[in-house]
């Protein structure tokens, strides 16, 4: 529940790019920080990081929080419906999943997204023992991802940084890429 708040008050640093994390502990311990310095932006939004220090300290927490609470809704640890909610058709373990999820994707942070992907998809074995068709089903979804991901990882990573790179994401990748091409290939 705590992280489901997490999530729905970090929409403000997400679309604003004011910490409101930051915000009440600068009030409380004066000579901290301004809220705006610690917001980091992505595609003009901001990175949220709610009360942990960077975005992807908090999209691991969502992203545990998201397993644990997919977990907590399969086995019925919830009640069905919360009194303070009036709307009879809405549960409450789709709403924290649903506020979890958002608070995951607003982090846009790609390790701890995937994590929580593949965290998920082995969460959901157990359950999926009983039906073979949905187990090779999933499994060859999986596989089409892994082969997809890995044809634009290989893409991604092929720049040649004397010629031309698009960003300097790409620069870095590409000079990351270069050393573990080599190592590949001395093994071989």
């Amino acid at each position: 529940l705590l992280l489901a708040f997490i999530a729905a008050v970090s929409v403000f640093e997400f679309r604003l790019g004011l910490n409101f994390f930051r915000t009440v502990t600068g009030t409380m311990f004066p000579g901290q920080a301004d809220p705006h310095i610690f917001v980091q932006y992505r595609l003009g939004y901001g990175r949220i990081a709610g009360p942990f220090e960077h975005a992807i300290f908090c999209g691991m927490a969502m992203g545990i929080g998201l397993i644990l609470q997919s977990w907590l809704a399969a086995s019925g640890g919830w009640r069905d419906r919360l009194r303070f909610i009036p709307v009879r058709r809405l549960r409450h373990p789709w709403i924290i999943t649903a506020i979890l999820c958002a608070g995951l994707l607003m982090t846009m942070s790609r390790g701890p997204v995937l994590a929580a992907a593949l965290g998920m998809a082995i969460a959901a074995i157990p359950s999926m023992r009983r039906h073979p068709k949905l187990i090779l089903r999933w499994g060859l979804i999986l596989m089409l991802c892994v082969i997809v991901a890995y044809g634009l990882a290989i893409r991604f990573t092929s720049v040649n940084p004397n010629e031309f790179a698009r960003g300097e994401h790409e620069l870095s990748v590409a000079y990351r890429a270069k050393p573990a091409v080599r190592a590949q290939a001395t093994h071989a």
